[in-house]
Formats: C-alpha cells, structure tokens, sequence
C-alpha cells in the first residue's frame, strides 16, 4: 500500500519576534514551489498569520525554544500527521524548487522507514552511500542532525527534544540523542537554494539584498551586518567535516564544543 502523503505537513519554525519575515517567506515559499501540496504551517506564540494557506500553531507565551517546538509538533501528531518537514522562517527560497528531486527523495525515504531525511549537505558529515539520491549519514559525528529544510518522523523527533532547551542546547545536547537512532540519510544534491536572513537577530547584509533582488521594494526594519568571521569559521567546519576521519569527528569536535548543560525554563525562543 502506497504512503499518503498528505500525512507530512510541512512547519515554519518562528515565534512572534520574527513576524516580520513571515510574509517573504511564505510568499517566495509559493514563487518558488507553487506545486508544494502538503498542509503548510508556521509555530507562533500569540499571533495569526493566515496568508499564503499557511495555519498558525500557536504556543501562547515563551517557556523555551524547544518547549514551544516541542508543542507545535505534538499538535501535528494529534492531527495525524506522521512527518514534519522543518524549516526556519529565515529561511528564505531564491530559486525555484527541484520538486522531481525532491518527491523521489521523499518517496524512497518513506519506503525506507526513515528517521531523518536532510536536503542541505553544508554542515553534513561524510554520508555513505545508500542509493541513487541520498546517502546515510554515519553515527557518532557531529552535526548529524538539523532542522532546516529536513523531513522527520514525528515520533523520533519528539523523543529527541528536551522541553528544557534552548535552541543552541538542542543543536548541541540532540545530537547526542540522535546516536541512539539509526536511519539519518542526506540527499547528494539540495532541491533548495535558498538564503540564511538573520543571523544573531541581525539582517546578512548580502542575503538582505538577494531577497530585495527577488522581491523587489522589500524593507525590513532591522541592523544589518556582514557575518565575515561566521563565513570563515563555516570553511574551516566544511574541511573538517569532509576530511577529518569520521571515527575521530566527535570525540574531536567535542574538545571545541563540549555539549552544553539545560538552562532553567525561561525565554529562551530568541535566536
């Protein structure tokens, strides 16, 4: 029996202090993958957004990043939905879609019974190859998993996020989690161009300007800065992750980025 795909819904991850982004997202979202049929939603606090067919789940006020998460995608789940494909609202598509690419990627993952499927190879460990279109990313390394632009199982998900967290504590501490779930696999090659907006609450002021490319007049009222120090650190990461032996990456990496201890609830949803 073929899987129903109307059994993945596809998740905005934000909160009320990005809400002036929402609308270039779901708009360059419907410019470029105007075939995308899942139902499409994005995690608020208090707010509504209702355009572009987009429903808001809302969290009411801020405990912490991942608690609110952890909300949204338990609403999905009581829904019915089986998979979440997870992307942030800063994320923001400048290309269009390779949705043959991306639906035979999505479709060999089900079959597959998969636990995450990822579409950006930036930050990816070395995969081995598992078939035409996307290869297994090894155990024990880091940045195994992430959140933009991947499709999860909503049942492992859940049990990977800690309610407590912030998002650098789930980006640091999940991971570890993740060790004990096989089945991560990453496409060769990412359906999606897209640009990362806002790093540290400010525009990338080049990515500020792709977007006024391809949503001309746009404005956005924030400090823009030009994240030099970040690229450089990212070059160094990719020659790590693609070169260092992958039985020696975590036990390394953790030396430099010792996974963090649980702060006590509060707000922590800011990025």
């Amino acid at each position: 029996m073929s899987f129903n795909m109307k059994k993945i819904a596809y998740l905005v991850i934000s909160c009320d202090h990005y809400s002036d982004v929402w609308k270039y997202n779901a708009s360059l979202l419907r410019k470029f993958w105007p075939d995308l049929d899942y139902s499409t939603f994005i995690l608020t606090n208090e707010k509504e957004f209702d355009e572009y067919g987009f429903q808001a789940l809302k969290t009411g006020k801020d405990v912490s990043w991942s608690y609110n998460f952890l909300v949204a995608i338990t609403q999905l789940k009581d829904m019915g939905y089986e998979y979440v494909f997870t992307t942030f609202d800063d994320f923001l598509l400048v290309q269009r879609v390779d949705t043959e690419l991306l639906k035979k990627s999505i479709s060999l993952f089900i079959k597959e019974k998969g636990n995450c499927l990822r579409f950006e190879r930036k930050q990816c460990p070395k995969i081995k190859k598992y078939n035409d279109v996307f290869g297994e990313i090894y155990n024990n390394v880091p940045y195994r998993m992430i959140l933009g632009f991947a499709l999860w199982n909503i049942d492992t998900l859940l049990k990977l996020v800690d309610s407590k967290e912030s998002a650098w504590e789930f980006e640091k501490n999940g991971v570890e989690r993740s060790f004990n779930y096989d089945k991560f696999y990453c496409t060769y090659i990412s359906p999606f161009k897209y640009i990362n907006l806002i790093i540290k609450r400010k525009l990338v002021s080049g990515s500020y300007k792709k977007l006024q490319e391809v949503l001309p007049g746009t404005v956005i009222d924030r400090e823009t800065w030009s994240p030099r120090k970040e690229k450089f650190k990212a070059v160094l990461l990719r020659l790590f992750m693609h070169h260092f032996p992958v039985k020696y990456q975590y036990t390394v990496y953790k030396k430099f980025s010792k996974p963090v201890k649980l702060h006590t609830l509060n707000n922590n949803t800011e990025k």
